[in-house]
């Protein structure tokens, strides 16, 4: 189905379409999902256990617990399935503590976004050291998510779309390699107490690239992994 006859479709037939009708059943068994609450400060990762009509059940991760999530919480998962990203809204009414420790999500919308980016992109958490200019200061700032193609990073300031900046980044899964690399500012999300910039690497040098090619690889073993073990 394109994108146009999805987006006409009433709410609940959209819902119902993509957890039960779909042939690609995108919402299913086995999938990654990317789920936010307003308590959590980042994107919690956790893969769907079950799919019952419009009710998702995915393991309770544990960030859940220690933000004080609970039932009647309204959340928000993400699915990144090839050229699209899919939104489902929904409310948490249902959490068990018995193994397999399962959270239900009922889904009350699903949104479908054409996925821009040209690489999939794997959630981490990398110390960085931004340079802007030809001034040797730095900024401090958390790589969130990296791709062979473009990062998210988080610090308190603010650089405009279009700047570039040269960015050494630690990251802490390959016994500490380092990256260089130069990025193009082409995201800006202001928040309360910091700015995400979205950045798409414009020049990485061949030792670098290998680097980076090593650390997709292993984020990638590791999602493999994440996913087996919930599934357990």
């Amino acid at each position: 189905m394109n994108n146009l006859q999805y987006d006409l479709l009433p709410v609940n037939n959209r819902v119902d379409y993509v957890l039960n009708k779909d042939e690609n059943r995108i919402v299913k068994k086995g999938a990654v999902v990317s789920i936010k609450h307003k308590s959590v400060f980042e994107p919690v990762l956790s893969v769907i256990q079950k799919v019952e009509k419009n009710i998702i059940y995915t393991r309770f991760p544990d960030l859940f617990l220690k933000s004080n999530v609970l039932k009647g919480d309204c959340v928000s998962c993400n699915i990144m399935q090839d050229d699209f990203e899919y939104v489902l809204y929904g409310t948490i009414i249902d959490i068990d503590i018995k193994y397999p420790w399962l959270v239900g999500i009922t889904i009350d919308d699903i949104k479908k976004f054409k996925n821009k980016r040209k690489s999939k992109r794997y959630m981490v958490n990398f110390q960085a050291q931004v340079f802007v200019g030809d001034t040797d200061e730095s900024i401090y700032g958390i790589i969130k998510n990296l791709s062979m193609t473009g990062a998210n990073i988080v610090f308190k300031e603010k650089i405009e779309i279009d700047s570039f900046i040269n960015l050494l980044v630690r990251s802490s899964i390959k016994n500490d390699l380092y990256l260089e690399f130069k990025g193009k500012v082409v995201r800006l999300i202001d928040k309360s107490e910091y700015t995400e910039h979205g950045l798409e690497i414009s020049n990485i040098d061949h030792y670098n690239k290998e680097n980076l090619t090593e650390i997709i690889q292993q984020l990638e073993k590791n999602e493999k992994s994440f996913i087996a073990n919930c599934l357990k």
